[in-house]
């Protein structure tokens, strides 16, 4: 095993045993299984992680970033933030709930990195929920990317484990007009959930004897508690190690990032 190990860490396919300090999240998990299944890695265009984290930044926090977006995709980040507001069980959710907590717990004897939209309070304290934005169109076409896509139910069973929560639900908001809300409760996936717990408790072990998947580019796949943003690496790559840059060359620069 151990041979095994040092061969997966010398051809950078896993990085090897973790560290005590070291702790993994469900999509480091869900990237092992990309990897030992040899399928192609998420190559996500990055304005749509941003108006996701846009979407969560406004209607979680109510607040706002820095950032300028276009206006029409100005105008569907307000179309979905205005449809969550007005949804029944959004609402009760966020009277009930604390808004984006993150952790770090141990499960099955890891250390698991938990960022929870919502957790319920007092009476509701078993109660937890994931924000989602979607191009699916149907609530339908949501679920089936949920279950085949984007291995939700992996995220929702850790995060019930690590949580001690019983309900755990998914709110899938449309990025496009008319802005419908999708619904996925994982207890109406029992038996799917069943096979997934059984899976993520394989991944855990694989972890502890290989550690995680090696991604090429990636600046610690070991993922200590403090990292350096990725913007603040840019950065020091191009202007130096001590940061420097000239006052005129961050106004271009800021200016050709003025839209997104």
């Amino acid at each position: 095993m151990n041979d095994l190990s040092r061969c997966f860490k010398k051809f950078k396919v896993y990085c090897g045993c973790p560290d005590p300090d070291d702790y993994i999240s469900h999509s480091g998990l869900s990237e092992i299984k990309r990897v030992l299944l040899n399928n192609s890695p998420f190559l996500g265009d990055e304005i749509h992680l941003k108006i996701g984290a846009e979407v969560h930044l406004r209607s979680l926090k109510f607040k706002k970033s820095k950032f300028r977006f276009k206006p029409e995709i100005e105008k569907n980040i307000k179309g979905m933030v205005k449809a969550l507001k007005e949804n029944e069980l959004w609402q009760f959710l966020m009277k009930v709930c604390e808004k984006e907590k993150e952790h770090t717990r141990n499960v099955l004897g890891v250390k698991l990195k938990v960022i929870l939209d919502l957790k319920g309070k007092g009476k509701y304290k078993r109660l937890g929920a994931d924000l989602k934005t979607t191009s699916c169109k149907t609530e339908r076409a949501f679920i089936k990317a949920a279950l085949e896509k984007y291995d939700y139910l992996r995220q929702g069973w850790l995060y019930k484990q690590a949580e001690g929560l019983d309900e755990f639900y998914f709110i899938g908001v449309q990025k496009t007009y008319p802005y419908n809300i999708f619904i996925f409760d994982v207890a109406d996936y029992a038996k799917e959930e069943a096979a997934i717990a059984k899976e993520t408790k394989w991944l855990i072990w694989f972890y502890k004897k290989f550690g995680r998947a090696f991604v090429k580019g990636a600046p610690d796949r070991k993922r200590k508690k403090s990292r350096t943003r990725p913007s603040v690496r840019r950065f020091y790559k191009k202007h130096g190690s001590n940061g420097k840059s000239s006052n005129r060359s961050m106004r271009k620069r800021n200016k050709s990032r003025r839209y997104i």
